[in-house]
């Protein structure tokens, strides 16, 4: 029995498990996940293995997966983010 419930989207979730890093293995690190999703601000925490290489488009479908409350954050931190691109 897991120590939490994994909260997501399926129809999100597959998008983040077609990257380079592969499929998305909570069962080996539950509890780094699980500390993960209940920190105060998951989507500026480091995400747990190897996933902290996302690039901010993956990272904020990975948040949206998990920590739905946090999606409008992370969304910011994305425009954000291309706006500055496109503009400089």
């Amino acid at each position: 029995m897991p120590l939490y419930t994994l909260k997501h989207d399926v129809t999100i979730f597959p998008s983040i498990n077609h990257t380079h890093l592969g499929s998305i293995k909570v069962s080996d690190k539950e509890l780094e996940w699980k500390m993960w999703q209940e920190v105060e601000a998951p989507e500026t925490a480091t995400i747990p293995c190897r996933y902290s290489e996302l690039d901010t488009f993956r990272r904020l479908l990975l948040v949206r997966c998990w920590c739905p409350d946090r999606t409008l954050h992370m969304a910011k931190t994305y425009v954000t983010g291309m706006i500055m691109v496109h503009t400089y």
